[in-house]
C-alpha cells in the first residue's frame, strides 16, 4: 500500500510538472541532497550530477541516471575487460590445438609417426658415416703404406691427398647433418610434450568450467 502511495504521488508529481512546463521543451531532474531530501530543478547541481539522479523525459517518464563510476570501479571494469579479452584469446588458440588433435592419443600417435620417420634418417646417416670413415681409414692407411714405401710419383700423392681431404668433408658434413637431426628429434619431444601439457590443461579447465555452470544450475534450481 504503501509503495502505490509513492507511486501515485510520483506519478501526480510527474503530471504536474507537465502540466507547468512551457511550451518550450525544457529538462527536469530530481536528486537526493545530502540529508536524503529529494529535490527537483532543470539541472542537477554539480555536487549531485555525478551521484545519480532521475530525468524527466518528454512523454513524462522518469529516467534514472546511474552514479559515474569510482576510479575503483572504472580499474575493475577494465580489468574485467582485459580479462575477458585474454579468456577469448586463449580459447582461440586451444581451439587450434584441438583442431589438430581430438584426442591425448592422436598427439601421440602423430609423435610416433614424426620420431619413426627422423629415427629412419639417423639411422641412414649413421650408416653412410660409417662407410665414409671405413674407406677413410682404408685410405689412409694405403697411403701411409704406399709413401713409406716410395710408391707413389707426386701427382698420384697429390690425387690421393685430395681423395682423403674429401672424404675428410663429406665426413664433416655428414655428421653435422646428424647432429641436426638429433637436435630435431629433440625439439619433436619436446614440441609434442608441449602439446600433451597443453591438451590436459584445456581438458582440466573445461572440466572446472562444467563443474561451475552445473553448481549454477543446481543453485538457480533450489
Amino acid at each position: 500500500m504503501k509503495n502505490n502511495f509513492f507511486f501515485n504521488k510520483w506519478t501526480l508529481f510527474s503530471t504536474l510538472l507537465l502540466m507547468t512546463m512551457p511550451s518550450q521543451a525544457q529538462d527536469y531532474f530530481c536528486w537526493n541532497n545530502e540529508d536524503g531530501i529529494r529535490e527537483c530543478g532543470n539541472y542537477v547541481p554539480s555536487p549531485y550530477s555525478q551521484k545519480g539522479f532521475w530525468k524527466l523525459d518528454a512523454a513524462g517518464n522518469w529516467l534514472y541516471m546511474k552514479p559515474a563510476k569510482t576510479k575503483e570501479e572504472m580499474a575493475e571494469v577494465e580489468r574485467q575487460q582485459e580479462e575477458e579479452e585474454r579468456r577469448k584469446e586463449q580459447e582461440k588458440e586451444d581451439g587450434k590445438l584441438l583442431d589438430a588433435f581430438g584426442t591425448e592419443e592422436e598427439i601421440e600417435n602423430t609423435r610416433q609417426s614424426s620420431l619413426i620417420t627422423i629415427d629412419g634418417q639417423i639411422e641412414s646417416l649413421k650408416t653412410i658415416l660409417d662407410g665414409l670413415q671405413g674407406n677413410l681409414k682404408t685410405l689412409q692407411e694405403s697411403f701411409e703404406f704406399n709413401k713409406k714405401n716410395d710408391l707413389l710419383d707426386e701427382n698420384q700423392t697429390k690425387v690421393v691427398t685430395t681423395n682423403i681431404e674429401s672424404l675428410k668433408k663429406r665426413i664433416n658434413t655428414t655428421e653435422a647433418t646428424l647432429q641436426s637431426k638429433r637436435l630435431e628429434r629433440k625439439g619433436v619431444e619436446e614440441k609434442y610434450d608441449a602439446f600433451q601439457r597443453k591438451y590436459q590443461e584445456i581438458m582440466r579447465r573445461r572440466e572446472e568450467r562444467q563443474k561451475d555452470k552445473d553448481i549454477e544450475q543446481e543453485k538457480q534450481g533450489n
